[in-house]
């Protein structure tokens, strides 16, 4: 007599599978969802501090001032002294609710020295869909600082 041997799942053993993947989904799609609202938060925090820091170094480069616009809801940009745009960077590409909570266009101004004119202590918050916040404060030396 052969002995022939079956192979495969049963199906409780395939539902019982089936059941667990489900379940592991369920936890992680919403815990996915935070995090990449949390990271669009802080990759547009980073744009932000791109752009103070470009529009500095370029201001000391070039021996002219650099002004960085910020205009709400997302853009960005920095002008020289003829008012020509020579940064343009919107932040939806890092959300569609990231965005500038500024109520109005707001502007930084960097000399030639890389100092912010006239010198004062500047606060930009960027947030996100779920309200959360990050701020950069530009100091009157001209060095921004993420929180």
């Amino acid at each position: 007599m052969g002995h022939t041997s079956q192979r495969g799942f049963s199906l409780v053993e395939v539902l019982v599978a089936s059941g667990i993947t489900l379940i592991l989904a369920a936890i992680a799609v919403p815990s996915f969802y935070t995090l990449s609202q949390e990271t669009g938060l802080v990759s547009a925090q980073r744009e932000v501090m791109t752009a103070l820091y470009l529009a500095r170094s370029n201001a000391i480069a070039k021996n002219a001032p650099r002004t960085v616009l910020f205009t709400p809801p997302q853009l960005i940009q920095i002008q020289d002294q003829a008012h020509t745009t020579i940064y343009t960077r919107s932040l939806n590409v890092y959300g569609s609710g990231i965005s500038l909570t500024e109520q109005s266009a707001a502007s930084i101004t960097y000399d030639a020295r890389g100092l912010i004119s006239p010198p004062a202590s500047f606060t930009l918050t960027v947030t996100n869909a779920q309200r959360q916040t990050k701020a950069v404060t530009v100091y009157p030396t001209g060095k921004p600082t993420a929180s």
